[in-house]
């Protein structure tokens, strides 16, 4: 919950790997083979990425929440993220994160995160997880980009995990959530509308629907954030066009599967 302003995990970050997702995206009738051959290009580099990695595994711990991230070139045209230093960085909206890194919960949330496995089949990581601390009172974060490039079905799934001081930052960074979020993420031109009526995940529960714009490409879908002590999580899954999320459900349910592993992680 420590990026709970950033929407818990920080999980919003979508920026980032959209940079990706629409340069893979954006085509018409003249230009859809080229298109279809730098997507499919670009999910072969990956996969080839993920196979000869090592002895790393692509995921390394990440906040949930995680600060607006920057789309910078990258090998391979695999979108990377920047991610924001861990302590007194100046974020607009947000004090400067003054506490000490916590490295054993850091170690425990990259271990809780969702794997591949997790995902629904097609998606791939976009990027390194961010490990970055931005939100007041966090001590601890992981956030993992995930892109689907089979066209038209471009998807995108961001997840984050984050950990406070204590209860009470978790329940204050959880209480400013949705400003957080677009705050952090306000070069996607984030935006947040509350869902009601979603099902209750830990001690906290907030879904949104969502919507946001990288360099010209729209996506929208859902995204679900809780807090569970002082830690929190969120899931992000949105796409383009026909691709995007039509409800929050399979949303949630990857909320419930990340949540399974986060209850599992000691307070």
């Amino acid at each position: 919950m420590q990026r709970s302003r950033q929407g818990l995990l920080g999980l919003v970050p979508v920026a980032l790997a959209l940079a990706l997702v629409a340069g893979c995206s954006s085509s018409n009738k003249n230009n859809n083979k080229n298109v279809t051959n730098t997507a499919n290009q670009a999910a072969n580099v990956a996969a080839n990425t993920a196979a000869s990695a090592s002895p790393a595994p692509i995921r390394t711990a990440t906040p949930l929440v995680t600060a607006t991230r920057t789309p910078t070139p990258a090998a391979a045209g695999i979108a990377a993220r920047t991610p924001t230093p861990s302590t007194g960085v100046a974020v607009p909206g947000l004090a400067p994160n003054t506490a000490a890194a916590d490295a054993s919960l850091q170690s425990a949330l990259a271990g809780a995160a969702l794997t591949l496995s997790d995902l629904p089949a097609g998606y791939t990581a976009a990027s390194a997880p961010d490990t970055s601390r931005p939100m007041p009172g966090q001590t601890a974060g992981y956030t993992a980009d995930y892109v689907n490039l089979s066209l038209p079905n471009v998807g995108l799934i961001v997840d984050g995990l984050v950990g406070f001081t204590d209860t009470s930052a978790a329940q204050s960074a959880f209480g400013n959530l949705q400003s957080t979020l677009q705050s952090l993420n306000a070069a996607s031109n984030l935006k947040l509308s509350p869902v009601s009526g979603a099902p209750k995940i830990g001690d906290d529960t907030q879904v949104f629907t969502t919507s946001l714009t990288v360099q010209g490409t729209n996506l929208s879908g859902y995204v679900v954030a809780w807090r569970r002590g002082r830690l929190g999580g969120e899931i992000v899954l949105a796409g383009l066009g026909t691709a995007a999320p039509t409800s929050p459900n399979d949303a949630i349910a990857l909320a419930q599967k990340q949540d399974a592993n986060l209850q599992k992680v000691q307070q």
